[in-house]
């Protein structure tokens, strides 16, 4: 019976210094995370969104359509878009406006009131865990928070229908000296993206009026399009338009769209294939399965990479492949909502 009871007593002493060595791991890292949130995730949502407010403020001063479209498009993120709107000429904000938007609402303060509720739901446990171990309740709204704007509401306003500068024929600026400023530069421009549309198969579904390019995609093949004239903008710089080679832009866009086109539809018959094996659950049963989700994420390793590191025409395109673009409770459209968050939370 003693040998029983000391042998009893040895496995609790070892239990009990395992739990304390595990909750001391386990503070320790809710001390690390929640040092990192105050000092770096915060400070920088709060620098970003200041950024936001000033870069939109100027534009908005020059033409309030204009800063609108800016914010709906994405365009205050990166310098290169900011300056896109700063440089915007009447003649620019004429076309735009003839698209006749209706943006209701739609400003940097209905939009900021969804980014800081996103920004305080992805942070919930950090900024609980600071609430009941370090703050008081009464310090947090204005310590450890996003504010939220009062006295506006967010918007309903849905961004993805505001039409892309391609296709309301307002192609990206690449600068105003040297080439860039010549008429050849638009010419040259105009006939590579045309070039790249139809190496990719979308013939028929643009043309041109007053030397400018309109593009009119169907619903299949938008997302392919607006990916396609966002690579040829991106690489077609001043310096390769004076080239004589400057056409082969065409051909190197094409030949990526073509290949990211067909590594998509493999990824997505593979992973496919592996749910029906395993009979995994799709949807948001499958996506809020660990095991499931993993396994997705191994399957598509390669391609989230690249995903990640996209722009949003970009994870649009890919979306598209994997019918995962609208909600829906098959699919995997909860599966890149889950690995959306998981990214952005590590970014902040």
């Amino acid at each position: 019976m003693s040998i029983a009871r000391g042998i009893l007593k040895g496995f609790i002493g070892q239990a009990v210094d395992t739990k304390i060595a595990e909750d001391k791991r386990l503070a320790d890292l809710t001390d690390r995370i929640s040092e990192t949130y105050l000092n770096t995730t915060l400070p920088n949502f709060l620098e970003k969104e200041n950024e936001l407010k000033n870069r939109y403020n100027t534009v908005a001063a020059k033409d309030e359509t204009l800063a609108k479209f800016g914010l709906a498009k994405g365009l205050y993120e990166t310098k290169a878009g900011y300056e896109t709107l700063l440089n915007a000429d009447q003649p620019f904000i004429d076309k735009l406006k003839s698209a006749n938007i209706n943006f209701g609402d739609y400003d940097y303060s209905s939009g900021a009131i969804t980014r800081s509720m996103n920004f305080n739901e992805r942070n919930k446990k950090t900024q609980d865990s600071l609430i009941n171990n370090q703050f008081g309740k009464n310090t947090v709204d204005f310590m450890i928070k996003a504010p939220v704007p009062e006295g506006v509401q967010p918007s309903t306003f849905d961004t993805s229908t505001v039409p892309s500068m391609s296709e309301l024929g307002l192609l990206e600026s690449t600068g105003a000296d040297g080439f860039a400023a010549k008429p050849q530069f638009r010419l040259r421009l105009n006939d590579t993206v045309q070039s790249a549309f139809s190496n990719v198969g979308l013939d028929g579904q643009f043309y041109m009026k007053e030397g400018n390019l309109i593009t009119q995609f169907d619903e299949a093949t938008r997302n392919k399009g607006i990916l396609t004239q966002e690579l040829v903008t991106q690489r077609f710089t001043p310096e390769i338009a004076a080239n004589a080679g400057y056409s082969q832009v065409a051909t190197q866009v094409a030949n990526e769209i073509k290949g990211l086109e067909a590594s998509t539809s493999k990824f997505k018959t593979d992973t496919d294939t592996l749910f029906q094996s395993k009979n995994y659950s799709s949807g948001k049963i499958g996506a809020n399965n660990d095991v499931t989700y993993q396994d997705f994420l191994k399957a598509n390793d390669g391609l989230l990479r690249a995903y990640t590191d996209g722009s949003i025409a970009y994870k649009r395109f890919i979306r598209e492949k994997f019918n995962a673009l609208t909600p829906s409770e098959q699919g995997y459209y909860s599966f890149f909502e889950r690995f959306e968050k998981e990214v952005d939370a590590e970014e902040m």
